[in-house]
């Protein structure tokens, strides 16, 4: 294999409308896309740092406008449905996700230390990201909820399943420990 500088075709073969086609030929996100052209920058850019070429090709490139969503909250309807197929564990973890509004790697990051029932709050101090335990998202991330009565009710029906353990408030009902990914969820 040769190296980059030894290849006089490829160093004029990226153009930025190359690039700007591939992105359209994905069925990916705006953000991933964006997410892709990092290193790919990076790369280019250091190659022409190094004067292993002459100009950088994505330069041109630009990041893509990114539009976020509307959150599109389950109606009651819907929530009964969900929650009438599930039993158990599952349906406590997701009546709390329902009615606490916690992100899932913070549900799953949830201890029975964070829960205050007799003055109904929760506190959101921990996230559980790909097996290891990390603040929340962002800085307002970590928070005091105060709990509705469903929030409640699905703390007081888990109670029987992790309690005794006096960690985890949700397991996964699977394996019967802790969640280790919440993208699971």
């Amino acid at each position: 294999m040769y190296p980059i500088h030894h290849c006089e075709a490829s160093q004029s073969e990226l153009k930025p409308s190359s690039v700007k086609n591939w992105l359209s030929q994905l069925e990916i996100s705006g953000k991933r896309k964006n997410n892709l052209l990092i290193p790919l920058r990076q790369m280019y850019e250091e190659a022409y740092y190094d004067e292993i070429i002459e100009k950088n090709p994505m330069e041109r490139v630009k990041a893509l406008t990114v539009h976020t969503r509307e959150p599109e909250p389950f109606n009651s309807d819907e929530t009964n449905r969900i929650l009438n197929e599930l039993s158990g564990q599952e349906q406590n973890l997701i009546l709390f996700a329902f009615y606490s509004g916690l992100r899932s790697s913070e549900l799953i990051g949830l201890q029975w230390k964070d829960i205050d029932l007799k003055n109904q709050k929760a506190f959101v101090r921990r996230a559980i990201v790909l097996n290891k335990e990390k603040l929340p998202k962002t800085k307002s991330g970590t928070r005091t909820l105060e709990l509705l009565p469903k929030a409640i009710e699905a703390l007081q029906n888990q109670r029987k399943y992790t309690e005794r353990e006096n960690h985890w408030v949700f397991y996964d009902p699977k394996h019967n420990t802790r969640w280790k990914n919440h993208q699971a969820i």
